[in-house]
């Protein structure tokens, strides 16, 4: 028996929340027959004001993301039909900012394109025809994906949404499109054979065997829980996978990072502790690495860490607190992610809790980012 099949292991804190549970709108901003898209533009608009992004851009950004999101995001924000765990309060949209590493900054948009039939297997249904129309869109490509499409499909979904895609803008570039695949569709015992057989597609196996490889000598077995791929046809496309970190401390995590090639010994651990506040093994959300894997490496070009912030911090104003902290401690400067915070906050700080993960790329030019629900519904079993 492995950790997948153990009925102790609580893998919903790393991949998902249940399909059928639907969340409640709690908005104090949007009115009941605001639209998805009225909410996740307004957002954006706002979050791109902050950023000092040219209005004629702010109003390309907005009408590519209405474009690309009808008719479904057309709907009524306040009558949700399912939980999408796109963001962590079942919106099927969050908003994440990034910045540092000697980058520009980079401003994207995640959304599960949603299915008059609220099930899974229609979602699935809906979010592949929706890839194919992307194969018009000015700069995109396809063929990468369509080349392992069959290994994250299944009649019976298992695991986080069934597809997602992203879009992401940077000052003076055309936008980047991105898709979100589930290697355990099928089922957990299959995540790491089907995430195998994408690597050889892609012409990466030699460094995804090399993770693999890795892990092994420290006793350690892959979790892909998401599969990440640019919908680029450029050679420098990436591939992403994320592996959640279930009962293990900080220390155990910072030493699993060292089979990337930015590994800085300690910068890892140090993060979950600065942020967090504690080093596990017992987390309420579990961290989460995301590999970056690049045609030609023989090993992962990047590990970059996600450390959880919500539940483990109360509201939005504590998680700001903690994340600039962070930041400034890292050698980054968090002062444009605190301005585009409370440009896109609909309530105080202190009455929201919005963050989900901030993620880190350590080394000289450390790069990071932050994940935002659009903080318009809460759970019944509490607020998001």
């Amino acid at each position: 028996m492995t950790d997948l099949d153990d009925p102790d292991v609580n893998h919903e804190r790393a991949v998902t929340r249940p399909h059928h549970h639907v969340p409640v709108y709690a908005s104090t901003r949007y009115p009941d027959d605001a639209s998805y898209l009225d909410v996740a533009c307004d957002k954006l608009r706002r979050a791109a004001v902050a950023l000092d992004v040219p209005p004629a851009r702010q109003a390309d950004m907005t009408a590519l993301l209405r474009r690309l999101c009808r008719p479904w995001g057309d709907a009524p924000v306040a009558r949700p039909r399912y939980w999408s765990n796109v963001s962590l309060e079942g919106m099927p949209f969050e908003l994440s900012y990034a910045w540092g590493g000697g980058r520009e900054w980079e401003l994207r948009m995640s959304f599960e394109t949603l299915a008059e039939t609220p099930t899974p297997e229609a979602g699935l249904d809906v979010c592949r025809a929706f890839t194919r129309r992307l194969a018009d869109e000015p700069g995109a490509g396809i063929s990468r994906y369509l080349a392992v499409e069959d290994l994250f499909v299944a009649p019976t979904v298992v695991g986080m949404s069934p597809m997602a895609h992203g879009i992401s803008w940077t000052p003076g570039a055309a936008p980047g499109l991105k898709i979100y695949l589930n290697p355990n569709i099928a089922g957990y015992e299959h995540g790491v054979a089907r995430t195998s057989e994408a690597m050889e597609r892609l012409g990466l196996a030699r460094a995804w065997r090399s993770v693999c490889d890795g892990l092994a000598e420290l006793g350690v077995a892959p979790r892909p829980v998401v599969v990440a791929m640019d919908l680029s046809a450029a050679s420098e496309a990436r591939v992403k996978i994320y592996l959640p970190h279930l009962e293990v401390d900080a220390e155990a995590i910072d030493r699993q990072s060292a089979i990337a090639a930015n590994h800085v010994p300690g910068a890892f651990a140090a993060a979950l502790r600065r942020v967090t506040g504690h080093t596990g093994p017992a987390w309420r959300k579990v961290p989460v690495t995301c590999l970056t894997l690049v045609a030609g490496d023989s090993t992962a070009a990047a590990a970059t860490l996600y450390v959880p912030l919500n539940p483990d911090l109360a509201d939005d104003a504590a998680a700001c607190a903690a994340v600039s902290g962070f930041v400034r401690e890292a050698g980054g400067d968090p002062s444009s992610y605190a301005a585009l915070l409370h440009a896109i906050a609909d309530r105080p700080l202190t009455d929201s809790a919005t963050h989900n993960f901030v993620s880190f790329r350590p080394g000289p030019q450390p790069r990071f980012a932050v994940y935002l629900a659009p903080g318009v519904y809460r759970h019944p079993g509490g607020a998001t």
